[in-house]
Order: structure tokens, then sequence, then C-alpha cells
């Protein structure tokens, strides 16, 4: 039988249930931690200068792997200024415009000349460049050209002494018809005729001639060899320039090329 006047939790209670236990672990708990609370106090009294001494050691520490890290920083800085200016210098090249050569028709040489079929002024159809079995020379000029009329009685000297050789020299006249410079073509043969000169004209006010043999400036002369190939290239009015030319044709004719001109290099 219950004890009267007890209720069933004041029962529980006492009988040592669930609360007890719950009580008796917060109390154990709670000595627990103050034993550790007051075992580290204690240590902190009895011994404070060894902790500062740690302290000290451990600020040390971090101060020298800061500077450390400091200087790889700015080694890591300095390595990435040095690539930036590479790029800035790489920039700068990518973006700054070829210099365009005073004399882009040296290019053309050991190349086959540009081919091309041409009219001459007395309606003879001819082809320049391409395999001739047979030299040629152009002789590209303009009329207003003080230096090109200079080498003109040169030019007809080759064609007078060698057209029975089997060579062509050809006159290749770039007067344009309007802007700076212009001739009509009546200008243009008055004036070739006026040299006098014989030898085969060709007028090209448009360029389409001059263009692929990258002619600049006036005058400019080349030689080809039998099969096409662009043997030498010569510019101005040089003195004794048709003798240079005779003794290249010389060469050529004689089933020879460059690499035996007069002066030449030899490998």
């Amino acid at each position: 039988m219950q004890p009267r006047g007890l209720a069933h939790d004041d029962r529980h209670s006492i009988s040592g249930g669930p609360n007890m236990h719950w009580t008796r672990g917060i109390l154990t708990f709670a000595a627990i931690c103050g034993l550790l609370i007051g075992s580290n106090a204690a240590a902190h009294e009895e011994d404070p200068a060894g902790d500062i001494a740690a302290l000290k050691e451990a600020q040390q520490k971090i101060e020298t792997e800061l500077s450390e890290v400091k200087g790889e920083l700015q080694a890591l800085r300095g390595e990435l200024k040095k690539v930036l200016t590479e790029l800035k210098a790489l920039k700068a090249k990518q973006n700054t415009p070829k210099k365009q050569s005073k004399r882009p028709a040296e290019q053309l040489l050991g190349q086959p000349a540009p081919q091309r079929k041409v009219t001459t002024t007395e309606s003879k159809e001819i082809t320049i460049g391409g395999k001739q079995d047979k030299p040629q020379v152009l002789f590209f000029y303009a009329s207003w050209c003080p230096h090109c009329r200079r080498a003109m009685p040169g030019m007809e000297t080759l064609h007078q002494g060698y057209k029975d050789k089997g060579v062509d020299v050809i006159a290749i006249n770039i007067d344009r018809r309007s802007g700076r410079g212009a001739r009509t073509e009546e200008q243009s043969l008055d004036q070739f005729k006026g040299v006098p000169c014989t030898m085969p004209l060709i007028l090209d006010p448009d360029g389409k001639t001059s263009g692929p043999f990258k002619v600049r400036p006036v005058p400019n002369t080349f030689v080809l060899g039998k099969d096409g190939t662009v043997e030498s290239v010569h510019f101005g009015a040089k003195k004794d320039l048709e003798k240079t030319i005779a003794a290249e044709l010389d060469v050529l004719l004689a089933g020879k090329t460059r690499a035996d001109f007069p002066g030449a290099k030899k490998k």
C-alpha cells in the first residue's frame, strides 16, 4: 500500500528516480570543472614567467614566418612586373607596322618572274616572264624621271647588240594618265621616240604590269633567265649599267645562272 499524503511524483523523487540521477550528474560535472579550473589557475600562479616566455617565443616565430612570406611576396611581385614588361614589349612589337623596303623588287630575286601577256605600241602581243627559252631584259621607266632618260640610251644599245642573239630588251613605261607626273599617251610616245629608241615599248598606265614586279623606284631593270627566273634586279641609272647587264646576258646565253655572274659570291 502507498503511504497516505504522498503524491506519486514525491514518492518517485524520494525513491531515487530519474530526477535524482540528473541532479547527481550535474553536481559531479560541476565538481570536475571546478577542479580543472582550479588546477589551471594554480599552474598560472605557480609559473607566470614561463607563460610569458612561451608567448614571446610564439610571437617571435609568427614574426619570422610573416617576414618570410613578405619576402616571397616581394619576389613574386618582381617576377610579375618583369612578365608585364615583356608582355607590353611584345604587344608594342605586334602593333608596330613593318617597315616597308625601299626596294621591294629585291624580293623577286631568284624567284619566277610574274608572267603576263602584253601588247606593244606596235600592236604586237608578247609574253613577259615564264619559260621563254631566251633571256629577257625588262626596263621599267617614267617619262618624268631624269635618271630614266639617262639610262634609256644604254638600254637601246643592249637592244641593238642582243636582239640577234635571241634576247628581248623591253621598255615598260609607267606614266600615269592623271595625278602627279601625269602624261598623255602621246607625250609618253614622243619622249620615247625622241631618245631615240626602237626597242619594244609597253605602256602601263594602270600598273598591271609594274605592280606584280613591285617596281619602286624607277628606273628599275630586271634580267630574266631562259626559264623565267629573276636573275638580277638593277636600280637607278648606274654608270656602265648596260655593260653590267651585257655581261650577265652572256652568262645566261651560255646556259648558266646568276651564280656565275661576274663578281657573284661563290658558295
